[in-house]
């Protein structure tokens, strides 16, 4: 029998998972790290729901906005980015430094998107909408169009990806959010990156994080060239 054991809260809430299938999800996960799953209090975007982490001494651990409970469909997704990590989907290192408010938006806005295509399709058959947390997130895109100082133009093409992502599905809604807010060559541009993930389909590591570096050629071609090198370290 499979329960909630497995999924301890720090907040006053205890979270459950009534979907069976979340359940068991949950379950594999504790079972792939030998540690029960964590959730805790956290400052995060207004727009995230949740965020998974794996603590220092490898717990897995589902970071929760303090003071809101989030939704199944939620904790269901962060289970899901806790299962591929430890399944060897890992983390990405740049061997040219970036700056960290630069490497945050590479991997929420280019590399989870990526990610959500390999485990989304289950999502939809356990009956959840798989779009419903990124689309919260995208839903604020727009600030993310401003092109700070001292960050490359392009940059503002990171988050227009991840919205058309979030929204292959429902590309007229895409169309609307983005009208008069993004140049039509911009437009394209992520387009034409979508098409790349759309035709790679990525299923292992190896193949996610190939169609990662053809992403970010594609959308940022002013940070650099990026490849594929060894781990190092």
């Amino acid at each position: 029998l499979v329960t909630n054991a497995h999924f301890v809260s720090a907040q006053s809430s205890t979270f459950q998972l009534t979907n069976p299938e979340s359940v068991r999800l949950l379950d594999e996960v504790a079972q792939l790290y030998k540690k029960t799953v964590i959730a805790v209090d956290a400052s995060l975007a207004e727009n995230v729901s949740a965020l998974a982490e794996i603590a220092i001494d490898g717990t897995p651990v589902i970071k929760v906005p303090a003071g809101r409970d989030p939704g199944e469909a939620d904790l269901v997704h962060e289970l899901f980015h806790l299962k591929l990590i430890a399944e060897g989907y890992g983390f990405i290192r740049f061997n040219k430094p970036l700056p960290p408010a630069v490497e945050t938006r590479l991997y929420q806005w280019v590399k989870d998107p990526i990610q959500h295509t390999i485990f989304f399709p289950r999502m939809k058959e356990m009956g959840f909408n798989p779009s419903e947390q990124i689309e919260r997130i995208a839903s604020n895109a727009q600030s993310g169009l401003v092109v700070q100082s001292a960050q490359p133009r392009d940059l503002s093409l990171v988050p227009v990806f991840a919205l058309q992502m979030a929204l292959r599905d429902n590309t007229a809604l895409f169309d609307k959010f983005v009208e008069g807010k993004v140049d039509k060559d911009d437009i394209a541009v992520s387009r034409q990156a979508v098409s790349i993930v759309t035709k790679d389909n990525p299923k292992t590591p190896d193949e996610e994080v190939a169609t990662v570096v053809k992403v970010l050629n594609c959308l940022i071609p002013s940070v650099g060239t990026f490849s594929l090198g060894p781990w190092e370290g």
